[in-house]
């Protein structure tokens, strides 16, 4: 049976070779020739001449299956996305298997950015166990794109089940991690595709990826270098270090990389960017305008389809088109990126800069209107939208936009310019404030730049300056009532106050019902204290406007700042019910609550806030504060990542969200934190402090050692990290020295308790106390000093005088309930349990929640011989605070003065037996020795 079949086969093959018409033998061995010439070209990488001998075979055999397929594998390594998909089809018409087909068709998908059709149009089921591995590999990476994380973390693991061996799924899933912000599990598969394929330059290339990431300059540098040492023809990686390199001020090196690159892969734009980059810092401008002419060339002669799926091909396209003066082709490509890539709001920025170039103020708030949304304090933006309402002559909105942009300032403000943005974006300071000086000098009145560079100047403490490029905006717009209220608040920033004032009322003799400047009036008048002068323009404003917005907040806040509770909550209440989409008022009366010692309200609140904004990064900051201080370091920390999320683009938003990550002992989660602002600004030294104590909070004592190292220049911040390490090490006369330094480049409040507390903790407490006792001389206002200098005086047993402190500090503000509550557990010390009680009793309630409170009002009640009550207090500050030792020796001192001994000895065991270090608290050795008598 089996031969007859066979047989009948041959001669039906035969039979249609015979009557085939002009088709001749010759003409597939010519086809199978140029096939095997076109394969061997391909092999070796001339992607160009296998094409070219592919078509030939198609001349001569169109139905040849493999020729087909080629074809499509080599039209894809080229970028011609329609073509290939065109042969990869005509293959499977023709009968080659799916299984041939689903790689490279599904890689074809993703460079074309249609996850979407990956996961509907490539095969799953029925593939040999290699390809349904690379499968489930493009399916995780489509997934991802998608943001279906579950669904992706699904088809890695599938991957590594079907691949156990390759470590193809653990280096593809690192960048779908860190873009979720998980960095540990980045590293982790890092690692593990390291391990498992040490001879892989793709898994060194993507642990180098996560030590960039991160900050760990020597580790990115070093798994770079073992990439290339494996493949030297490895683009990223090469291009990677380039960039690690230049951020590292060491641009002969990076231009070693870049020639590289240049000779090997001349079609990669992103090494060109890089040259213009380091062309503009040398101040060759010709050269950074060629290198710039080069980059667009290569985007613009690459296949569009195949740009359109890589979003950083487009925005090197918008960008080089825009820096060199083409505004049309940097528009067809800022288009595609709006409209495929909507969450790049960079690109956003730069459509709405040229509309603005285009006097065209409509379309480029329609632009950047969708990035404040997402982004509400981000400095650019406001500055855009500014620029954008001043042209449409919305004063009232510009003013508001530019002021808030002012008070922002921050990396996110880059230059007018698009080179300009890449400078101060990528943390090149020097360079961008050089690009806004140039472009001011070109355009003396041009509001948009001096906005930016006044703002810079004044965050980079050249208060002068500042001064002057707002004196200079006043010369060419005099009679701009926006620029006047500008002008104030640059006077009121470098502290001329009465400056500040004539500006403001220079801007209202222009427009009198200027809004802007009305509330600045009232806002220096309640910083002032003249509550009542503040009042008159505000109700002034409500007389025309009953529901003012603006004017209801701030009278809520005048009247908190008074300390007219029911009336601040009054007036906030109306403004959050007349604007319930702004979260100012909602904030205000958070806070209000907590001062209150509400905290249960407080909390509420702020989780109403949260559900009803979750885009907005002070809400989440906020919640996250209450969630800390109410003890919740869990539900904490949840907050501040996504206070960490929303603040993806804004570097300075991100180092204070990891500040707080700090605060909440969630250190990886604030040293990723700090790794995204480094990757916005490369040298931005708050960062690298912040991933350093991070490593400290986790006990990596060496790897933020190693930070402190990398870090460049005489920054106080690098003496802070290189103290912080010293205390850590234990080298405590090193600590202290060093954040002598720190205070001595930066003499601020934080630098000095800083070194203040290293002082304290090494029985300097003496010397701590003189030198702050020489800061309070100048700034005798300074409150957290004040507080500092309490506890200063307490450790060197000068109780008078650290009464003397608190007692200014509660007369200052007679809400302070920590002031209030430090104040009683002194005066119990210096035996007057009478007035303690007063102070413990205030503190109680301000904050009822609070262990310290609740410790300090019962023990001074025990003190006083009030045993029981004190007992009730102890108790619910033990339930609060059950790690305390101060609380559980309280509770035992005043269970023996009840005479009960039985539960003070069963007390102290119980502490002991939970790890409660009560042997530690200084008071401690009497009373636990009467119980153990």
């Amino acid at each position: 049976m089996k031969n007859t079949f066979r047989s009948k086969l041959c001669t039906l093959c035969l039979a249609l070779l015979v009557s085939a018409p002009g088709f001749a033998a010759g003409d597939v061995a010519a086809a199978s020739r140029y096939y095997e010439d076109g394969l061997g070209r391909f092999q070796k990488g001339d992607v160009g001449g296998a094409i070219l001998q592919l078509k030939n075979a198609l001349q001569q055999d169109n139905k040849m299956l493999a020729v087909h397929l080629l074809l499509g594998r080599a039209l894809l390594a080229d970028g011609q996305l329609p073509a290939a998909e065109i042969a990869l089809r005509e293959a499977l018409k023709l009968g080659v298997s799916p299984s041939e087909v689903a790689i490279p068709l599904g890689r074809l998908y993703l460079m074309g950015g249609r996850p979407r059709d990956v996961l509907d149009k490539v095969p799953v089921d029925g593939l040999p166990q290699g390809v349904a591995a690379e499968v489930q590999l493009m399916r995780a990476m489509a997934q991802g794109q998608l943001a279906q994380y579950r669904e992706s973390a699904k088809s890695f693991e599938a991957a590594r089940r079907l691949a156990p061996a390759s470590a193809a799924p653990l280096v593809a899933e690192v960048p779908v991690l860190l873009g979720q912000g998980r960095i540990a599990e980045a590293a982790e598969r890092a690692d593990a595709a390291v391990a498992l394929d040490g001879q892989s330059a793709d898994a060194w290339n993507m642990r180098a990826s996560v030590s960039h990431a991160t900050g760990k300059v020597a580790d990115a540098l070093e798994g770079y270098g073992k990439a290339l040492e494996l493949q030297p023809s490895h683009v990223d990686a090469r291009v990677a270090r380039a960039a690690l390199l230049l951020d590292l001020k060491r641009p002969a090196d990076a231009l070693r990389d870049l020639d590289y690159v240049r000779e090997h892969a001349r079609g990669e734009p992103r090494a060109g960017y890089l040259r213009a980059v380091i062309a503009e810092q040398r101040g060759d401008r010709k050269a950074a305008a060629a290198a710039l002419a080069e980059v667009v060339e290569l985007v613009d002669s690459t296949a569009r389809e195949w740009v359109v799926g890589r979003e950083q091909m487009l925005m090197l396209g918008a960008l080089g088109h825009y820096e060199l003066g083409n505004r049309v082709r940097a528009k067809e490509y800022l288009n595609i990126l709006v409209s495929r890539y909507g969450r790049n709001l960079g690109a956003r920025k730069l459509m709405a800069r040229v509309y603005l170039d285009e006097k065209d103020p409509v379309r480029a708030l329609s632009m950047v209107e969708p990035v404040l949304k997402a982004t509400p304090r981000d400095a650019q933006a406001l500055y855009l939208a500014g620029e954008a309402n001043m042209a449409l002559r919305r004063y009232a909105s510009a003013s508001d936009q530019l002021e808030e942009a002012a008070r922002q300032g921050g990396t996110a403000t880059r230059a007018l310019t698009a080179l300009g943005y890449a400078q101060l974006g990528g943390g090149q300071s020097e360079q961008g404030l050089a690009t806004l000086e140039a472009s001011l000098a070109q355009r003396p009145g041009d509001p948009s730049v001096g906005f930016t560079l006044a703002t810079l100047y004044l965050r980079n403490g050249e208060r002068v300056k500042a001064r002057k490029v707002a004196e200079q905006l006043l010369a060419a717009n005099p009679r701009n009532p926006v620029i006047l209220n500008f002008l104030g608040v640059i006077r009121g920033g470098v502290g001329d106050r009465p400056g500040a004032r004539q500006a403001y009322r220079q801007a209202l003799e222009i427009q009198p019902r200027f809004k802007p400047s009305l509330l600045n009036l009232a806002r220096l008048d309640v910083a002032d204290g003249d509550f009542d002068a503040a009042r008159k323009p505000l109700e002034g404003i409500l007389q025309y406007s009953r529901n003012d917005v603006d004017v209801l907040y701030e009278l809520g806040v005048l009247e908190k700042r008074r300390r007219r509770d029911d009336e601040a909550r009054k007036w906030l209440e109306k403004a959050r019910a007349a604007r319930p989409r702004d979260p100012r008022a909602g904030l205000e009366l958070v806070d209000l609550h907590m001062q209150n010692g509400r905290e249960a309200q407080a909390l509420e609140l702020a989780k109403n806030l949260s559900a009803a904004m979750r885009d907005d990064i002070r809400v989440a900051e906020t919640l996250g504060r209450v969630q800390l201080a109410m003890g919740d370091a869990k539900e904490a920390r949840q907050s501040f990542v996504d206070m960490s999320r929303l603040a993806w683009s804004d570097a300075e938003a991100l180092v204070r969200a990891g500040n707080h990550l700090l605060a909440a002992r969630a250190f990886e989660d604030a040293e990723y934190a700090g790794a995204k602002a480094l990757v916005l600004q490369g040298t931005n030294q708050p960062a690298q402090l912040l991933i350093g104590l991070a490593r400290l909070g986790r006990g990596a004592v060496p790897e933020a050692e190693a930070i402190a190292r990398q870090m460049r220049g005489d920054g106080a911040e690098r003496y802070q990290l290189s103290a912080a390490v010293a205390a850590a090490a234990g080298r405590s006369g090193e600590a202290e020295r060093l954040y002598r330094e720190a205070f001595a480049r930066a003499p601020s409040s934080s630098n000095l308790i800083a070194l203040a507390r290293v002082q304290m903790a090494t029985g300097q407490a003496a010397a701590a106390l003189a030198r702050i006792e020489t800061w309070l001389k100048t700034h005798p206002d300074d409150f957290a000093v004040l507080r500092t200098a309490g506890e200063a005086a307490v450790r060197a047993r000068r109780l008078a005088l650290a009464r003397g402190y608190f007692e200014r500090l509660v007369k200052a503000d007679d809400y302070d309930a920590e002031a209030h509550n430090n104040l009683g557990m002194v005066l119990i010390s210096l035996g007057d349990t009478a007035a303690a009680q007063a102070h413990a009793r205030r503190a109680y309630a301000l904050a009822p929640g609070a262990a310290g409170v609740l410790d300090t009002l019962g023990w001074s009640l025990v003190k006083d011989g009030k045993h029981d009550e004190g007992l009730r207090f102890l108790r619910d500050a033990r339930l609060k605070a059950p790690s305390d030792p101060a609380v559980r020796v309280h509770i035992i001192a005043a269970l023996l003065a009840a005479g009960r001994g039985d539960e003070a000895r069963s007390e102290l065991a119980e502490a002991r037996g939970a790890g409660v270090r009560v042997d530690d608290v200084e008071e401690a050795a009497a009373i636990i020795a009467s119980v153990e008598s």
